[in-house]
C-alpha cells in the first residue's frame, strides 16, 4: 500500500499524487553545522498581515512559502476579523498578504493550501459560506479574488478543519468536523469544475467523530484518516474509506492507554504501516500525547513514543518523514518553556529529540505540521507569539533531516516521506518544484529556484 497525498494539482498524473514514507532513490544527510537552530522569518501583527496561522505551509512554484491565518486581515470585526492568505518571500523574509477574507464567502480558514497548474490556490474555511458552516474556496493569485466552490449547510457537513486532497482528475477530497447524516462529521468529494459537492460517508460516533486531520489515499483510491472522538471507547479512531463502496472501516479505536484524541492526519511507509499522533492519553498528568505506528494488515497499534511535557505535549500537526524514516513534527505545549516544541523521532531508536522549544519571543503553540526544503531546513508556523504576539513563521536549521542526494545536470525524483523533490541541479542552484506530495509518475515538471547556494 502506498498512501499518498497531493499538494500541487499541477503535478497530478495518471495516479494519485500525494504522501508516502519510504526510502529515497539516493539519500544524503543535510550538512550539519552545529546544533538545531530556530530562526523567526516573519511575525503577524493582527491587522494587515493577519493573525493566528493554524495550518502548515505550502511551498509554491516560485519557492516562496504560502499559508493562511485564521484571523486578522482587512475585514470583519476588529476582535475577530476573517483571516488572510499570505506568502513569505524566502529571500527577504518579508511577509505579504495576498488577500483578506471579506465575509462574502468563507471565513476563518484553519487549513493549508493546494495549487493547480495555473497557480490557483485551494483551501477550506471553518466558518462562513452561504450557510455559515464553512466553505471550500479557490484563490486566483493574480487577481487576488476568492471564488467559493462549495458551502456547507449542516446536512452535507459543517466546519471543515482539514485541508484538501486531490485525485488525478482534479477532484478535491476532505472532511468536515461536524454535520452530515450521522451528525459527527463527513468525508466529501468536490468537483472543482462543476462545483458539485458529494457526501461520500458520514460519521455517527460509533465509527468515529470529529475528523480534524488531512486525508491520505492508497493506489486503489481508498482514503485514510483519523477522528478526534468516537469509536469503541469514545477517544478517537483511525479509519479507512473504501473507494468502491464508500464504507468506513475502523482500523483502530483509541482507549486512553494507547493514546487518545488524534488531531492530525497520517503518513504511511512502503510496507503499508500508518504513522500518526494522539493529542492526549488516559493519564494526562503523565502522558501528553503519543506517536504511534499502525500495521493495517494485522491491526496492531504500537506506541513509538510518549510526550511527557518536558519533551513536548499535545501534538496537533501532521508528521513529515525524511529519506531514512525519521519523523518530524510539533507540539503545542511543553518543552523548556512550556510553549511548544519542534521534535524529531529517530527511526532506529524511537527516541524523541527536541529540536527547538518555543519561548513566546520566537512563537507560541505551533499547531501546524512542518515542510522541508532541499537543504533539510524545516519551516512552520506558530499560533501566537513572535514580535507582535500574533503568530510567526519560523525555520529550523541543522534538524538532521535527510534529503535526496543531488545529481548534477539531470533531473531526479525521490520519494522521501511526505515530500517529493523533482530536481535539476544547474549552476549549483536547485531548480524544479519542491513540494509536499507523493508519487511523481506522470507529473508535469514546473520550475522554481531555491535561490540558496548549495555550498
Amino acid at each position: 500500500m502506498n498512501c499518498k497525498r497531493v499538494r500541487d494539482l499541477s503535478l497530478v498524473g495518471s495516479t494519485w499524487a500525494g504522501r508516502v514514507l519510504g526510502t529515497a532513490i539516493v539519500a544524503i544527510a543535510a550538512a550539519a553545522h552545529g546544533a538545531p537552530a530556530l530562526t523567526t522569518l516573519a511575525s503577524f501583527d493582527g491587522f494587515n498581515h493577519g493573525e493566528s496561522p493554524l495550518a502548515e505551509l505550502f511551498v509554491g512554484l516560485d519557492g516562496n512559502l504560502y499559508g493562511t491565518t485564521q484571523k486578522g486581515g482587512a475585514f470583519g470585526p476588529s476582535d475577530n476579523s476573517y483571516g488572510t492568505a499570505f506568502l513569505v518571500d524566502v529571500n527577504s523574509n518579508s511577509l505579504k498578504t495576498i488577500a483578506s477574507f471579506d465575509g462574502s464567502g468563507g471565513i476563518h480558514p484553519r487549513s493549508g493550501l493546494v495549487a493547480d497548474a495555473a497557480g490557483n490556490l485551494y483551501g477550506t474555511t471553518e466558518r462562513g459560506g452561504e450557510f455559515g458552516a464553512g466553505a471550500v474556496f479557490r484563490l486566483d493569485p493574480v487577481t487576488n479574488v476568492f471564488t467559493t466552490l462549495a458551502s456547507f449547510g449542516g446536512d452535507d457537513g459543517a466546519f471543515p478543519y482539514a485541508g484538501l486532497l486531490a485525485d488525478a482528475a482534479g477532484n478535491l477530497y476532505g472532511t468536515t468536523f461536524a454535520g452530515g447524516p450521522g451528525g459527527r462529521g463527513t468525508i466529501f468529494r468536490l468537483n472543482a469544475t462543476t462545483k458539485t459537492l458529494t457526501t461520500l460517508a458520514s460519521f455517527d460516533g460509533a465509527n468515529g467523530s470529529g475528523p480534524r486531520g488531512d486525508l491520505i489515499a492508497d493506489d486503489a483510491g481508498n482514503l485514510y484518516g483519523a477522528t478526534a472522538g468516537g469509536g469503541a471507547f469514545g477517544r478517537g479512531t483511525v479509519f479507512r474509506l473504501d473507494a468502491a463502496t464508500y464504507a468506513i472501516t475502523t482500523l483502530v479505536s483509541f482507549d486512553g492507554n494507547n493514546g487518545a484524541n488524534p488531531a492530525a492526519g497520517l503518513v504511511a511507509d512502503a510496507a503499508g504501516n500508518l504513522y500518526g499522533t494522539t493529542f492526549g492519553a488516559r493519564d494526562i498528568s503523565a502522558h501528553r500525547g503519543t506517536l504511534f505506528q499502525l500495521n493495517v494488515a494485522s491491526g496492531t497499534l504500537t506506541t513509538l513514543a510518549s510526550f511527557n511535557g518536558d519533551n513536548g505535549g499535545g501534538p496537533e500537526g501532521d508528521l513529515i518523514a525524511d529519506a531514512v524514516g525519521n519523523l518530524f513534527g510539533t507540539t503545542i505545549a511543553g518543552g523548556a518553556f512550556g510553549r511548544g516544541t519542534v521534535f524529531r523521532l529517530d527511526a532506529a531508536t524511537n527516541t524523541l529529540v527536541t529540536l527547538a522549544s518555543l519561548n513566546f519571543a520566537n512563537g507560541v503553540r505551533p499547531r501546524a505540521g512542518l515542510v522541508a526544503d532541499a537543504f533539510g531546513d524545516l519551516y512552520g508556523t506558530t499560533e501566537q507569539g513572535g514580535i507582535h504576539g500574533r503568530g510567526a513563521v519560523f525555520r529550523i536549521s541543522n534538524a538532521g533531516f535527510v534529503v535526496p542526494e543531488p545529481s548534477t545536470g539531470r533531473a531526479i525524483v525521490a520519494t522521501i516521506g511526505s515530500l517529493i523533490f523533482r530536481m535539476t541541479w544547474r549552476r549549483r542552484t536547485l531548480q524544479g518544484p519542491q513540494l509536499r506530495g507523493g508519487d511523481p509518475s506522470g507529473w508535469t515538471p514546473r520550475t522554481i529556484s531555491s535561490r540558496r547556494s548549495t555550498t
